[in-house]
């Protein structure tokens, strides 16, 4: 159970893809904790979140 979790947030769970880069996530809920908690996926940054 706790792999999954910790899958959950490394990879974007629409996309299947690891939260490395600007665009690999999705507009899905999940995907903005992934985004959250890698700091470097998505349209934020983690700089943005402080």
């Amino acid at each position: 159970m706790a792999q999954d979790v910790t899958k959950l947030f490394q990879e974007d769970p629409i996309c299947n893809k690891p939260c490395k880069t600007h665009d690999d996530c999705s507009g899905a809920l999940f995907c903005e904790a992934c985004r959250r908690a890698a700091g470097t996926c998505g349209p934020w940054r983690r700089q943005d979140f402080q």
